[in-house]
């Protein structure tokens, strides 16, 4: 992948200064230490996580204890590579952002950079701020760290990439990311397929990527996976989408009756679907006028409806294109005219001066003012329809390559 270096403030318009922090004093040895014994227990009372003697912050709360240890501290546990100290996770983060910028040339000199990197540290322990989990996770911890928090992914109509997408999410799952997906692209389970046979539809696919989710703990700690699910409100699934959460939820409570454990973690829940995602409808302005003005609303049936809406489209297209065309064509000969009559507004000013401004001379000349001013209006008038078709042109291309990004899970062209 290409990566681009963000560009450089010119050195006499910015310099990082200490607003927190003294020059010789860490913010680590400002701050009052204690120790802690870090335990996180289940509905049972039973513990899942323990660690003791953890040092932080006297001001923090034992759950920011519980979670900082839990999920953030790296190494395995017993080692000596185990981290056990906020100071250590602090200094990993906030020392490696100021080493990349030392390498990367950010600073004017160590001064600076010794600035930047104390009064991060300060703005961490004294909680004003906080860095999402990924960061937490893998910075200083990994040679090539994945610190965004949230990635959207496409899928196309077509069993490798929808594999494909199985594999991405797993990957960025293990390094604390979450993964957001539009999987309208995915054909109905009410079509065919070119086999024969019909579709699974994305429903069905969704279980596969929720159980993923389940299994593959973020950031290879207790937190569950962040996903989101979309799906538009014109696919022919989204009731079966709308109502796939209300129907898992019911076999979990039936479980629950039968003696099952209920608690998030449990067999109940854990025996279910989409219990790892967010779903979300993808609602239309067309959707939300059919709802205010109580019409019925149509999905898109089958693959050649979808055809049929694309060809439309296409149409619609080339129709507002010619149109731009005429309409440009119209303003380039408005634009001429009105050229030409004003070398004709010369020529009589020339004749006016010659014959002394008589009576003729004049009424020559508010002649051909008069047909500047309309060859002038026209001229506006064919410029801002040509202006006109030009947005509604602009306007149709858009839609168009915003149907095929969706489609596709692709930029349309220039989109």
């Amino acid at each position: 992948m290409e990566t681009q270096q963000i560009p450089k403030v010119p050195p006499s318009e910015f310099r990082y200064e200490r607003r927190y922090t003294k020059p010789g004093i860490t913010p680590f040895d400002a701050v009052k230490w204690e120790l802690r014994d870090a335990v996180i227990v289940d509905h049972s009372g039973k513990a899942i996580f323990e660690q003791k003697r953890v040092e932080v912050p006297a001001s923090w709360s034992q759950t920011a204890t519980n979670i900082v240890a839990s999920k953030y501290f790296r190494g395995k546990m017993g080692t000596p590579e185990r981290e056990s100290s906020v100071r250590q996770l602090i200094g990993r983060v906030s020392g490696t952002i100021a080493k990349w910028g030392r390498e990367g040339k950010y600073f004017l000199d160590e001064e600076e950079a010794a600035a930047f990197e104390a009064e991060l540290a300060h703005i961490l322990l004294y909680q004003m701020a906080a860095f999402n989990s990924p960061v937490w996770f893998n910075l200083g911890a990994e040679e090539h760290p994945q610190v965004s928090a949230c990635f959207i992914q496409s899928v196309r109509d077509d069993m490798k990439s929808i594999l494909q997408l199985a594999v991405n999410e797993g990957m960025l799952f293990k390094f604390g990311s979450g993964t957001g997906s539009n999987l309208s692209t995915l054909r109905s389970s009410s079509e065919l397929l070119s086999s024969g046979g019909r579709a699974s539809g994305p429903v069905s696919f969704m279980k596969g990527f929720d159980a993923f989710a389940g299994v593959i703990k973020s950031g290879g700690r207790t937190r569950r996976a962040a996903k989101m699910v979309i799906l538009n409100i014109d696919h022919p699934d989204v009731v079966e989408f709308i109502w796939s959460k209300a129907k898992e939820e019911k076999k979990a409570w039936t479980l629950i009756d039968a003696g099952y454990d209920g608690s998030v973690d449990g067999e109940a829940y854990g025996s279910v679907f989409f219990q790892n995602a967010n779903h979300s409808v993808r609602v239309t302005d067309e959707f939300m006028h059919a709802v205010a003005e109580d019409k019925e609303w149509k999905v898109v049936r089958d693959a050649e409806q979808q055809q049929d809406a694309r060809k439309s489209q296409e149409e619609r297209r080339r129709e507002a294109y010619k149109r731009l065309e005429a309409e440009e064509r119209e303003a380039r000969q408005a634009r001429e005219e009105y050229r030409r009559e004003t070398r004709n507004m010369l020529q009589v000013h020339n004749y006016a001066w010659q014959r002394n401004a008589d009576d003729q001379a004049r009424a020559a000349r508010e002649a051909q003012e008069e047909r500047l001013r309309v060859a002038k209006r026209r001229m506006h008038e064919r410029e801002l329809e040509a202006q006109k078709a030009k947005d509604a042109y602009q306007h149709i291309a858009r839609m168009a390559r915003e149907e095929r990004r969706r489609e596709t899970g692709k930029p349309g062209d220039g989109g």
